[in-house]
């Protein structure tokens, strides 16, 4: 019988998003690689940062402690505390492996670091299989997404929506009682796919920082995203509608603008780059092998 990893994911977390990776990693797990339930009966140990840098640093010099390896998906950076690249390079050095959607290493030079650590650049993926066109009659100008009115612009897309008569559907809990939103909690993802597709856009304006997954599913849905003009962001192009992120007035008017000129849907050829692009099972596949491939040359025995 092969050799296997052990892996420990940890699957207490609240974001639907960082859910969603969690899932793509179990469903993708090759033979070589067993997820389990233990901590301390891991070899590897898979941190999913979104948080202060202050925890992860202790987490991390936990793992050591326990003698274990451990990898880093960073998914947060710029929102943090502390955001430059300084106090978390050496979590980052000492780290099996590094993904991320943003491009770390460029940052580091950028911010005169030292840059050599295992990273694997890449975008979070969907399930093609999931989110898909399905032709539906268009019953919203906008979907929106999140807790906060405001760090995801929810309030400033309401309030632009309102001013052409159009509805909003929102995924999160009630904000307030306003007429024109709909909103959803705790939906399938049946339900979620046919709420995309009866959107003409997505929104996917997330202040700071984000890969704004909604922003993915929608598009895989042949829904146009709209995105602030951030590095983060720049894996939507050329599909997703960019605008600046400026004060919230500007917002409000430059969303009109989009809303009001409106848009075509994606044809099947840009739907089928999109599917390629953010392939999940090819995502996933290249980082279980980049996993084993540094773990192996890392001189540690395989148990």
């Amino acid at each position: 019988m092969e050799k296997q990893i052990k892996v420990y994911l940890d699957t207490k977390i609240s974001s639907r998003g960082i859910l969603r990776v969690v899932k793509a990693l179990k469903n993708g797990v090759p033979p070589t690689i067993k997820i389990i339930k233990k901590i301390e009966e891991a070899d590897l140990i898979i941190f999913h940062v979104n948080g202060r840098q202050d925890r992860y640093i202790r987490q991390t010099e936990y793992a050591k402690q326990l003698n274990k390896k451990y990898i880093i998906i960073q998914y947060c950076l710029k929102s943090t505390m502390r955001p430059s690249v300084l106090g978390w390079l050496p979590i980052w050095k000492e780290a099996l492996l590094v993904w991320s959607y943003y491009d770390l290493k460029r940052l580091c030079r950028e911010e005169g670091c030292d840059d050599k650590f295992n990273f694997y650049y890449s975008p979070l993926g969907s399930d093609k299989n999931i989110f898909k066109p399905l032709n539906l009659k268009k019953k919203y100008i906008i979907c929106t997404s999140g807790l906060s009115y405001l760090s995801e612009s929810v309030r400033e897309v309401i309030l632009a929506t309102e001013q052409i008569g159009g509805r909003v559907a929102h995924l999160g809990p009630k904000l307030d009682n306003r007429e024109s939103v709909d909103y959803f909690t705790n939906i399938s993802d049946r339900a979620l796919v046919e709420l995309y597709n009866q959107c003409y856009f997505v929104s996917g304006l997330r202040r700071k920082e984000g890969f704004e997954l909604p922003a993915l599913e929608g598009l895989l849905c042949g829904t146009r995203p709209i995105l602030f003009n951030l590095p983060c962001y720049q894996w939507y192009r050329p599909w997703g509608i960019f605008i600046p992120e400026t004060d919230r007035p500007n917002v409000i008017k430059n969303v009109i603008k989009i809303l009001r000129k409106g848009t075509k849907l994606l044809s099947k050829e840009e739907i089928l780059k999109v599917n390629q692009k953010f392939n999940c099972d090819i995502i996933i596949k290249d980082f279980w092998n980049k996993t084993w491939k540094h773990y192996n040359t890392s001189k540690t025995n395989i148990i």
